[in-house]
């Protein structure tokens, strides 16, 4: 049994964050049918307390904005959202690391899901909601402002803009909100209002020097007031290498991730 571990264990540090995920999700799902199939009062009890309702249904129960995003209802569910979250998840490490992407995504299912309860509440529904697809959103959101006439090379449609991938999710959560699924569309609409602030202040407010401060490795440093030869051309340096950056972030906003040579991801990488 501990070599089964052991081997499980050793497997899930050579993945990246994003698949750990995945396995997150693919694990809790298994566990509420698991739930499901031996006693349906059980799965009941469970979704209670992890799902979300209304903000004066179980107020104190604060970790269900968290909770529910990691809940599915059935298969399809599932693999929509990991497929999702797979091709989103590319997108956003092209500017960001994965563990950003985390960051965006647990960020992005909290606000989305008090955007949910709030509207609930004023709206006195009644029905519960499940799924990541709120902070999934959120990760396409914030890449589509931060990035939005980057490229993407869709199947049977050849290059399209990332802020017309945006523009139809929005656009078909608000035209499915008077049918069906209303608490996850709006859901999806937090999510959405989340990724795009993000980006919004990514984009135009500390952009470029937000790639240090965003980053968990980003330190305060000493500067010395007095120039030397040796920091002059470190700052030279440093400048040079703002500059490749900007340029080939740049490519990648006008002719998409696939236009850059093998040089260039390399650099791109080392950089993250």
């Amino acid at each position: 049994m501990s070599q089964w571990l052991d081997k499980i264990r050793y497997h899930l540090r050579l993945q990246t964050a994003v698949t750990r995920l995945i396995y997150i999700l693919l694990g809790t799902f298994i566990l509420s049918q698991l739930m499901r199939i031996i006693s349906y009062d059980v799965y009941q009890q469970f979704i209670y307390y992890f799902a979300l309702y209304r903000l004066e249904v179980r107020p104190y129960n604060v970790w269900r904005f968290l909770t529910y995003a990691f809940i599915h209802a059935d298969i399809i569910h599932l693999l929509i959202n990991c497929l999702m979250l797979y091709f989103f998840s590319r997108l956003f490490t092209t500017f960001f690391t994965e563990r950003q992407l985390l960051q965006v995504f647990i960020a992005g299912s909290v606000f989305a899901g008090l955007f949910y309860e709030s509207i609930a509440f004023l709206m006195d529904w009644k029905g519960h909601v499940i799924g990541a697809s709120g902070g999934i959103t959120s990760v396409l959101l914030l890449v589509a402002a931060f990035r939005p006439f980057m490229n993407v090379r869709l199947l049977l449609m050849g290059n399209v803009s990332l802020y017309w991938i945006a523009i139809v999710f929005v656009l078909f959560d608000l035209l499915q909100l008077p049918y069906s699924n209303v608490g996850g569309h709006v859901t999806h609409l937090g999510g959405a209002v989340f990724g795009l602030l993000a980006g919004w202040y990514l984009r135009h407010k500390s952009f470029p020097s937000i790639r240090y401060r965003f980053t968990s490795k980003s330190k305060l440093k000493k500067i010395s007031t007095k120039p030397s030869k040796i920091s002059f051309e470190k700052m030279k340096q440093e400048d040079a290498t703002q500059r490749r950056i900007d340029e080939i972030l740049d490519k990648i906003s006008k002719s998409g991730y696939d236009s850059l040579s093998q040089e260039d991801k390399e650099f791109l990488f080392r950089q993250k």
